[in-house]
């Protein structure tokens, strides 16, 4: 499965997200942020819930206003249920964290979760490499068939 990352956040932490974003964007992985992807009039909970299901990690974005939304609770146990790494970013360091959220370590800025997504591309990438190298040194199955016959 491709990285992809679900961004969960307050509407009003949308300019974090968007820095978010951009660093996933410059580091080449996908991701979800329902204010850029969910157009005008479609549904909300069921948009989350797709892209909840087909991303690899969710990206928690604790702030102020989203530990007040009905929205972390749901996204949070949605990705516990679904196996999904939870990385919490907590924007403000004095912020309490709700309980849920209380097991996981957190990043405390920008610059933490472009190092911890640095690290995951590199090691998918070395992952396929030698995927790469062991499917390339591989005997065919038809020279093997082949020589079996003979």
């Amino acid at each position: 499965m491709p990285l992809n990352t679900f961004i969960s956040c307050a509407a009003s932490d949308s300019a974090i997200a968007h820095q978010i974003g951009e660093v996933l964007d410059e580091l080449g992985v996908s991701y979800f942020h329902d204010q850029r992807d969910i157009s005008f009039g479609e549904a909300i909970s069921d948009n989350v819930q797709n892209a909840l299901v087909s991303s690899s990690n969710v990206l928690i974005v604790v702030s102020p206003a989203s530990v007040k939304s009905n929205w972390l609770p749901f996204e949070v146990g949605k990705a516990l249920a679904l196996g999904k790494t939870v990385l919490p970013y907590l924007t403000h360091p004095a912020l309490e964290l709700p309980s849920y959220l209380s097991n996981f370590r957190c990043a405390t800025t920008v610059d933490e979760i472009k190092a911890y997504f640095r690290k995951v591309v590199a090691d998918a990438q070395e992952q396929r490499q030698c995927f790469l190298i062991r499917y390339e040194t591989r005997p065919s199955q038809n020279m093997i068939g082949a020589r079996g016959h003979r």
